[in-house]
């Protein structure tokens, strides 16, 4: 287990008792550490330390959808789903929780997800009222039977005052040191081939020629994935909790047993030329500053 994994469950732990001290229940029948410890291997878990060095707060961001709570349609949707989401007591009033949820929102947009999702315990009305506050939508609540939580939040849209107040002038945000570099590039060197118009393409001024993967296909009826024009944006290739999928297409390929259901993938060229070729990219969330706006 990586040594994030102490702070991580000690914010977590210092969170639930602080709960349980206000009769709610939450985390209370968990044990932190074990819950955690899958998500800290898997890379998805965040870590928010203050200028000290001193851990401050955590969350858990996964491509993967609760089926108890999501439904298929919006689980067809590429989206992050936040979970564990924690700062310490003692930093109360700082904007530290807003801004675990803005970092997350923002990763996801960089690549290509405008959405991000949370569920909140129905009884717990306190919460859900702060997640109002900063613009939040409440979907829904749902009641499933043996589940507390159940109060459906989603984010698209941000504001610009996200920076925390009374918080130092540096803070960042990182991933478990052990995990970045677990995954780095999977270039697929011979599986892909040009389109038939592929080569008049790229002799023009703009080539936009498209490539096939011989791996990753369209589920539904078997033709190889495409991928292009190279001016466009990538494609994000992510795991809704039921499939692979590529927008709200469902994907199948050998390639998808290697990778990591929770993290996000990049699918781009790696050139321009008729032999250049295609390149999955997982991203393991790196260290990052979090700058003033």
């Amino acid at each position: 287990m990586s040594d994030d994994a102490e702070p991580v469950a000690e914010l977590l732990t210092e969170r639930a008792a602080w709960l349980a001290q206000r009769g709610i229940a939450q985390w209370s029948k968990k044990d932190p550490a074990r819950d955690t410890a899958a998500t800290i291997a898997a890379g998805e878990t965040w870590l928010l330390l203050d200028g000290a060095r001193r851990p401050v707060g955590t969350i858990t961001l996964s491509t993967r959808a609760d089926h108890d709570f999501w439904s298929r349609s919006e689980r067809s949707v590429p989206a992050l789903y936040a979970s564990k989401i924690a700062t310490r007591i003692d930093c109360a009033g700082q904007g530290l929780g807003r801004l675990l949820l803005h970092a997350g929102f923002m990763y996801g947009r960089r690549r290509g997800l405008s959405i991000l999702r949370w569920d909140v315990w129905r009884t717990n009305r306190q919460l859900q009222k702060y997640y109002r506050s900063l613009g939040a939508s409440l979907l829904r609540v749902v009641v499933v039977p043996g589940r507390s939580s159940g109060a459906l939040f989603e984010w698209r849209a941000m504001d610009r005052a996200v920076w925390a107040a009374g918080s130092p002038n540096l803070i960042t945000i990182q991933a478990p040191e052990g995990e970045l570099r677990q995954i780095d590039a999977i270039t697929e060197h011979s599986a892909v081939r040009l389109g038939a118009d592929a080569w008049d393409r790229l002799q023009s001024a703009r080539p936009t020629h498209v490539h096939r993967t011989l791996d990753l296909k369209y589920a539904a009826s078997g033709e190889p994935l495409a991928i292009g024009p190279v001016d466009a944006a990538p494609s994000i290739l992510h795991h809704a909790g039921d499939t692979w999928r590529v927008g709200q297409t469902a994907m199948t390929g050998s390639v998808l047993d290697s990778l990591r259901p929770g993290l996000l993938y990049r699918i781009t060229h790696a050139g321009s030329e008729p032999d250049c070729r295609v390149v999955l990219r997982g991203d393991l969330i790196r260290a990052a500053q979090i700058a003033s706006t």
